[in-house]
């Protein structure tokens, strides 16, 4: 079973960018521009791993990741960011959840974290390295 890319960003530029550079990667990828279709896609299974913007309308990026390190087993996440410290741009914006432990663990649970734009040659080892350590999942839908 070829392991399952999601891509979520509300820039389609950078959903196309994504498309082309994981083209011979063999994994499947699914593309979403919507944060919340993302989520509900998530939340049935399947999916090894998830590249997400952090700026987006609806929901944002970190609401997001919040509520997927909350999902049993969640897969592995890859933040990009345009940012120029995204790292720190996380941390200052978790303000608004309640405790410190919850911001440890959403970076905790972070892979890694990419600038916009990212270097492509660096966007493909982490996607690789990623895979590998994704936990196991169901099938999906």
């Amino acid at each position: 079973m070829q392991p399952r890319v999601l891509l979520i960003d509300d820039d389609e530029v950078i959903l196309e960018v994504q498309v082309a550079l994981l083209k011979d990667a063999g994994v499947v990828v699914e593309t979403y521009r919507d944060p919340v279709e993302a989520l509900a896609c998530i939340r049935r299974g399947g999916v090894g791993l998830v590249v997400t913007d952090l700026e987006m309308p609806k929901l944002d990026g970190l609401e997001l990741l919040y509520r997927v390190q909350e999902l049993p087993n969640p897969p592995r996440i890859i933040v990009l960011s345009a940012h120029d410290k995204p790292l720190r741009s996380l941390r200052q914006s978790s303000g608004r959840f309640s405790s410190s432990k919850v911001v440890k663990d959403l970076t905790a649970s972070i892979f890694a974290i990419l600038g916009k734009p990212f270097d492509v040659d660096e966007y493909r080892r982490l996607i690789q390295e990623a895979l590998k350590s994704a936990p196991t999942q169901g099938p999906g839908p």
